[in-house]
């Protein structure tokens, strides 16, 4: 299962390049080389499970860094389960969590 997240926030005229890059890396290129290399050692009836997430289903001004990572991270799940079958592998979203993580969007923007 892979968890890692790094969020790249802000609308289009302030994204940072270096802050996407490391949201794709993180959450994309990360998990895609541990299925290359776990994968061979993975039992052929066990599973990967990425965390892809709602901004990919439902996009918002100000998370255009974190929709296309969390939309890639999604199609890499399809992509690694008909590359990897019969592995299972799955992308869930489980939906906003309030977990700490949106407490500097205050109680009105959460």
């Amino acid at each position: 299962m892979s968890t890692a997240s790094a969020r790249a926030r802000g609308v289009l005229g302030e994204l940072d390049r270096g802050a996407v890059l490391n949201s794709i890396n993180t959450k994309v290129l990360g998990p895609l080389m541990l299925a290359k290399h776990f994968a061979p050692q993975i039992a052929a009836d066990g599973s990967f499970t990425l965390f892809s997430g709602v901004a990919a289903f439902k996009p918002a001004v100000g998370y255009l860094g974190v929709a296309i990572t969390d939309g890639a991270a999604d199609f890499l799940a399809r992509c690694l389960a008909l590359e990897l079958a019969p592995i299972r592998v799955n992308a869930i979203s489980p939906g906003v969590i309030d977990a700490g993580a949106w407490d500097a969007m205050g109680e009105e923007g959460k």
